[in-house]
């Protein structure tokens, strides 16, 4: 009964979705735009709190509409078809698919699986054989027999295994480290890796794991509850080279004086030899273990509580005085699951999921493949790929992909194809090309698939469309059209104007002497400034001082105190003479555009946007379903 239900609920909600989406509320030239469509966006776009009525959906109605008319003349310009627009398009649809081509299962078992592993830490040590990813069967058989023939070694108890590592192991640092690798957690090695350590018990050497580096042999040391995640700041005193114990003997004396109370931070600054952290008082990035030299880590990781100081470490690098700032355990899965699901989509075990999708999409679109045409690929790439070509690999959602399709895809990846023989390496190449056409072929049916992803899809097309065309119709036009533009400043220019203004001329005399001078040039002839600067300093330039003003009511009190009356005024200010001539009153007049400019350019740019949309309002017919539009709430 319940499923009963269930059933027509589900085949309602299609019924009224549908009926939904059918519902035209306005067209552009015969192209509709849904209610549905219109209700998504201003949903979107109206502010938390705002009061929803008819006049604020009419009012966003319009705009929308004027949205869509701008969008279809970018369309028919051709805008969409720009090697520009497709690639900026194809980026962000390549980055929303992204999302959408996820096995959630998977993820969030691996995201699990991760959070509950960055709980504990393994000590593990390791020896490694290379072995190419692309290496022979005869070859790859090889490698794994040394490393079998070492691993019996080891369980025997016939040599200990730090020495085995030491003789053995291809990776560089094998003789310094013995192939410990010191304490890890979750997502710091390859996930192959990752998963012998943990799953390996205490003491025991695992079978050989196979990454991208070769076969690995592991040996876990211990394991235990995280450490976590611990910052502190550091003074370290470098080796001196030409004073052998020196470094030690200061990082000694250090340790005495911040005993007695002496300021760290001002210690790291002037002491510390590390350029990078003695500005900052010394603090190095919050880390965990395994990211840093282990005895300064294991250094760290023994101060107990916040300020602690330690006794100076030597380390590789000199010595060290370390102060604990803070310490944080595991966070809560809920406050790290973001960011754990972002690493592990970037981790190699994001290949698990993709591996999972591809099959899941496979059987999804009756995926068949033809082994008799497959298999004899493979196995002889050489003798096989030149005949045939147009023979059926395999059939995906009714649609055949060829022998010739794939040559085409290993010619792109691989450019030294014709050397290729090695089956294995084909294997990896054939498998890849099958998984990006079955996840291409995903890609292209998600807007019918999901109706969400349509929508964010077509938003971000009209989008970019709409930023082109108005950036194109309307803000690069109202900058370079400069005889536009001063042809719409002359229909405006009464709306910058500028008040009645004073022309002023100030003489500042430096003794009575000069001002007696020019009291009597101003009298005699009144001549230009520059004649009587010319004049008064031809002997001494500090004589007389000028400067000109052109001022505004309320600018400068002295000159309205003046009464603007035009004329040769005497006054005295600090101590000095001082000429005020008052040349001429100016008549309110239009700002020159340059003084103006950004704002006649957003003007400009209302102006040409205004224009254009009665353009193109005239130039394609819109059309409003009132009995639609009264249905929106």
């Amino acid at each position: 009964m319940m499923k009963s239900i269930r059933a027509l609920l589900v085949l309602c909600f299609f019924v009224i979705t549908h009926q939904s989406l059918a519902q035209t509320l306005f067209t552009v030239s015969g192209e509709p735009v849904s209610k549905a469509e219109f209700e998504s966006v201003f949903r979107k776009n109206v502010s938390n709190g705002e009061q929803i009525n008819k006049e604020v959906i009419r009012e966003y109605l319009n705009r929308y509409i004027v949205v869509k008319l701008k969008v279809r003349e970018a369309r028919d310009l051709g805008l969409d078809t720009t090697t520009e627009f497709k690639d900026e398009y194809n980026e962000y649809r390549n980055k929303l698919a992204a999302q959408y081509l996820t096995d959630k299962e998977v993820i969030e078992k691996l995201v699990l699986e991760a959070y509950e592993r960055s709980k504990f830490e393994v000590n593990a040590s390791h020896i490694l054989l290379r072995c190419d990813p692309n290496a022979s069967p005869a070859d790859t058989l090889s490698v794994f027999n040394r490393i079998m023939e070492i691993r019996k070694m080891a369980v025997a108890n016939k040599k200990d295994f730090a020495d085995l590592a030491k003789e053995f192991s291809e990776e560089p640092n094998a003789q310094q480290s013995a192939g410990n690798l010191g304490y890890f957690s979750s997502l710091r090695m390859v996930y192959p890796f990752e998963n012998a350590a943990f799953t390996t018990k205490v003491g025991e050497i695992s079978m050989p794991i196979r990454t991208r580096f070769g076969y690995h042999l592991i040996k876990v040391n211990d394991k235990r509850e995280a450490l976590g995640e611990i910052t502190v700041a550091h003074i370290m005193i470098a080796p001196r080279e030409d004073e052998p114990g020196e470094d030690k003997r200061i990082a000694d004396s250090l340790y005495v004086e911040l005993r007695n109370g002496a300021d760290f931070t001002a210690f790291a600054n002037q002491y510390s030899d590390d350029s990078g952290s003695a500005p900052r008082g010394g603090v190095l990035p919050a880390f965990g273990s395994g990211v840093t030299i282990p005895d300064f880590e294991k250094a760290a990781f023994a101060l107990t509580v916040d300020g602690q100081i330690s006794e100076p470490i030597q380390t590789m690098y000199g010595w060290h005085i370390i102060k604990r700032i803070s310490k944080k355990g595991t966070p809560s899965f809920d406050d790290i699951k973001g960011d754990l699901r972002n690493r592990v989509q970037r981790d190699s075990r994001s290949e698990l999921n993709r591996i999972t999708l591809v099959e899941r999409i496979k059987k999804e679109n009756n995926f068949k493949e033809n082994t008799s045409v497959v298999k004899p690929l493979v196995d002889k790439f050489k003798d096989n790929a030149d005949k045939n070509t147009n023979a059926e690999l395999f059939k995906l959602a009714g649609k055949s992909y060829l022998k010739s399709d794939f040559i085409t895809f290993m010619k792109r990846v691989r450019p030294d194809f014709e050397q290729i023989d090695n089956p294995i390496t084909v294997k990896e190449v054939y498998t890849q090309f099958v998984a990006d056409e079955v996840i291409k072929h995903e890609k292209s049916t998600l807007e019918s698939k999901f109706p969400e992803f349509k929508a964010l899809s077509r938003e971000y097309f009209d989008g970019i469309l709409l930023f082109t065309i108005t950036n194109k119709m309307v803000w690069e036009k109202s900058v370079s059209d400069t005889l536009g533009l001063q042809q719409y400043y002359q229909t405006i220019r009464t709306n910058f104007m500028m008040p009645e203004r004073v022309n002023v001329d100030r003489f500042i005399c430096n003794d009575d002497k000069v001002a007696k001078s020019v009291r009597k040039q101003l009298k005699r002839n009144n001549p230009e400034a520059s004649t009587l600067i010319a004049t008064i300093n031809a002997k001494n330039t500090s004589n007389l001082t000028w400067r000109n003003s052109v001022l505004e009511k309320g600018r400068d009190g002295v000159i309205d105190n003046l009464g603007w009356i035009k004329g040769i005024h005497e006054i005295k200010e600090n101590g000095k003479t001082v000429f005020v001539r008052i040349n001429s009153i100016l008549p309110p007049e239009p700002m020159p555009l340059e003084e103006v400019k950004s704002k006649v350019i957003n003007g400009y740019q209302e102006y040409l946007e205004q224009q254009w949309i009665e353009r193109l309002r005239a130039k394609y017919l819109v059309e409003v379903f009132n009995d639609v539009y009264n249905t929106l709430k």
